[in-house]
């Protein structure tokens, strides 16, 4: 095996190569997925970033040192990907508060506070945000939100339960839409997040598809994978693509 060090931003020199060691978190990760898919190379990720969502997922340690030994036996699966526009990404699709939030948390602060600076700044500048709706299209479904997630895992943010119901290893997106434009009852949809149990709720649609079409307002910006990516319109949908990538056993 050949093994290839990544850096963010890369371009990496992958043909020939055997495995990807990718050591980082999601945006790592998600940089580097247009390349890893066209050269069609198995991943390996170490986890290092700030939440490490895709690790929880994968059953993947933290610990560099008990990490090793999975590569004695190395188990892989292949991970699915949606895509957004002409660009992958294999956690979620954001739109709305998170997209913003993310936008507004500079590097170095990242970095120093980790996943406590989305937290400072969320709660400092929430109620300052505007709620605006945007539409939400799917299987002839328009729904008019004020925050999605469009999901291929189970886990956001955390170990807050999103998707409860996603199967990141399917060709297929579970779409969470929040209707509400109270600033106080998005705290309640926060509670409910921790185990799930907001996809019950009267305000909130759950449902999985292939295809959304997002629109609405100049300015509502979305994420993907933890990145600030641009605005709406926007069109996400499940690829056909997967991700060779070792999982935990």
């Amino acid at each position: 095996m050949t093994p290839v060090a990544s850096q963010r931003e890369a371009v990496l020199p992958l043909e020939g190569k055997e495995i990807l060691f990718v050591w980082g978190g999601d945006g790592t990760l998600h940089d580097l997925l247009g390349t890893v898919v066209r050269h069609s190379v198995p991943v390996v990720l170490i986890p290092s970033g700030t939440v490490n969502v895709l690790a929880l997922e994968l059953g993947l340690p933290t610990s560099e040192d008990q990490l090793l030994p999975l590569l004695e036996n190395p188990r892989w699966r292949e991970l699915a990907l949606g895509k957004a526009g002409d660009e992958y990404f294999h956690l979620m699709t954001g739109v709305g508060f998170d997209a913003y939030l993310v936008s507004r948390v500079e590097g170095r602060l990242k970095n120093w506070l980790g996943v406590a600076a989305y937290w400072g700044l969320g709660l400092t500048s929430f109620f300052r945000y505007p709620l605006e709706t945007f539409s939400v299209k799917a299987d002839e479904r328009r729904v008019e939100a004020t925050f999605v997630v469009i999901s291929n895992v189970r886990h956001y943010g955390g170990d807050f339960v999103m998707a409860p119901e996603a199967d990141p290893w399917k060709a297929e997106l579970d779409v969470c839409v929040f209707t509400s434009r109270s600033h106080l009852r998005y705290f309640y949809y926060l509670w409910k997040v921790r185990d799930g149990g907001h996809v019950r709720l009267p305000d909130v649609i759950y449902y999985k598809t292939r295809r959304i079409v997002l629109e609405g307002p100049a300015g509502i910006n979305y994420q993907l994978d933890g990145e600030v990516r641009g605005h709406l319109p926007q069109v996400v949908e499940a690829s056909d693509k997967k991700l060779k990538i070792l999982v935990g056993h």
